[in-house]
């Protein structure tokens, strides 16, 4: 069985795993645990933000969903904290962290802490920075933190949903072809990294 990401904690614990193999195509399922595949989420966004500091970049800032980066272990919010505290030429702005997305606590967000690029999951928000008198990309810049689900044309970071997927089935197959049912132990978690794509959001500097 190759189970598909969920959005609430995943729970097939009540299913006869005796009787079959399985993989989560997600970062982590606890009931039961099973091998994983998922995107790197921590390794990506430090390569992302290397990648913008190297264009000019200097005052990152990043919007996040709380759901989104709870069920990731804190991942994202994680190596956003991480890369600024080991580099001091990058502001230090918070991230914002919100319940739901809200333009509201956006706009207020965005007015006091004036981040030169903004990354993040929703497109809606460069209409919001452009409400702000923000100019893109001339003056602020926008990445999207998965551009598979995103429904304008931007720069940000591909998780490689084919590739996660055949690299699921291939561990599938491997576990028929062992002879291996039920819950395993340990369960594995194999993570593979997003890739870079350009788009029409950024502007390299010098």
């Amino acid at each position: 069985m190759l189970l598909l990401p969920a959005w609430q904690d995943p729970d097939f614990s009540r299913l006869d795993w005796s009787r079959y193999a399985g993989v989560y195509a997600d970062y982590m399922i606890e009931r039961p645990e099973l091998h994983a595949v998922a995107c790197d989420h921590y390794r990506s966004l430090i390569a992302a933000l290397q990648r913008l500091g190297r264009m000019g970049y200097r005052r990152p800032g990043m919007f996040l969903q709380r759901h989104a980066d709870e069920r990731l272990q804190y991942r994202w919010e994680g190596a956003f904290l991480a890369y600024q505290r080991n580099h001091r030429n990058t502001g230090r702005i918070p991230p914002l962290v919100m319940e739901e997305f809200d333009r509201t606590e956006f706009v207020r967000w965005f007015k006091r802490h004036k981040p030169d690029v903004v990354l993040g999951h929703w497109t809606q928000a460069i209409e919001w920075m452009k409400q702000c008198g923000g100019r893109i990309p001339e003056t602020v810049g926008f990445v999207s933190l998965n551009v598979t689900t995103e429904e304008a044309p931007c720069a940000g970071l591909d998780f490689r949903p084919r590739l996660l997927g055949a690299r699921s089935a291939e561990l599938l197959v491997a576990q028929l072809q062992r002879n291996e049912r039920g819950i395993p132990s340990p369960a594995s978690l194999t993570m593979i990294p997003a890739l870079w794509r350009d788009g029409p959001t950024l502007i390299g500097r010098a």
